[in-house]
């Protein structure tokens, strides 16, 4: 198994666990990329799967914040990874940890043919705009902390940016 000794046993198991009774993790490799949280990819066996571990910081919730968006998209008909188990805490994990579905792919920020990424990020926002309303409740409000935010900071309304403008 590569890479083991970057991942606590008690991490291994929680996995192996979430992903059937009898799964047994085979194979460990860390994923590049991912500056918040450490990323690996778990093969496993009875059942053979892949999955996805983020393990991240003490005392960090964003592990329960995604886990609450995504559940909300449900996989978002294969374009987003299902939620697999959560440990929030990292009681059971050692650290906060998310557990997904491995969705396959890379990406791909130049791509060779902009105008079918384009087709195909507008087919994911369309998606992502059609999940049920009611599997949203719960999820912060983004827009309407930014106001409460500027708001409080007396600057009114928050900036609104063309890209042309946008301070990124």
């Amino acid at each position: 198994m590569s890479d083991a000794p970057a991942l606590p046993r008690a991490a291994l198991a929680w996995a192996a666990g979430a992903v059937g009774p009898r799964a047994r993790v085979r194979q460990v490799r860390r994923l590049a990329g991912g500056t918040h949280a450490a990323t690996h990819l778990l093969r496993t066996e009875a059942p053979r799967a892949e999955v996805v571990l983020r393990r991240f910081p003490p005392q960090d919730p964003a592990p329960a914040r995604e886990a609450a968006v995504l559940r909300a998209l449900d996989g978002l008909d294969a374009r987003a990874p299902r939620l697999l188990a959560v440990d929030p805490e990292g009681r059971r994990c050692g650290a906060p940890a998310v557990l997904t579905t491995r969705v396959p792919g890379r990406a791909d920020i130049r791509p060779a043919d902009p105008e079918a990424a384009a087709r195909g990020l507008g087919a994911a926002l369309a998606l992502v705009h059609a999940v049920p309303r009611a599997r949203l409740s719960g999820l912060r409000d983004c827009l309407a902390a930014a106001r409460s935010s500027a708001q409080r900071a007396g600057e009114g309304a928050p900036r609104r940016y063309s890209v042309r403008t946008a301070p990124w």
